[in-house]
């Protein structure tokens, strides 16, 4: 697993990942669920998780890197940064595929 990590925070690089290191911001994946989104529309993963500490959150994550929303379902008004949760979540993903 540490391998697949360090693989997709590699690919996201940027100043942000690097500054914030490998940290440990997800506790536990709920559920990874893929999203077809109609037609024509862009296709996204919905991960359901709890963070570090204990919050349920949901993250949208898209195909594209740098494209993932991080949100508490029970007050939308409340947004996360989805950089910082991106490489744990591309993890869980990639788990939920059996990669």
């Amino acid at each position: 697993m540490k391998d697949v990590i360090d693989r997709v925070v590699d690919e996201l690089a940027g100043d942000v990942v690097e500054a914030r290191g490998k940290q440990n911001l997800v506790a536990t994946i709920i559920s990874v669920r893929y999203r077809r989104n109609g037609i024509t529309g862009t296709p996204f993963w919905l991960v359901e998780f709890v963070d570090n500490e204990g919050m349920l959150l949901l993250g949208i994550v898209f195909d594209k890197l740098k494209t993932v929303a991080v949100i508490n379902p029970t007050n939308l008004a409340n947004a996360f940064r989805g950089d910082d949760y991106e490489a744990e979540l591309r993890v869980a993903i990639e788990d939920a595929q059996g990669r």
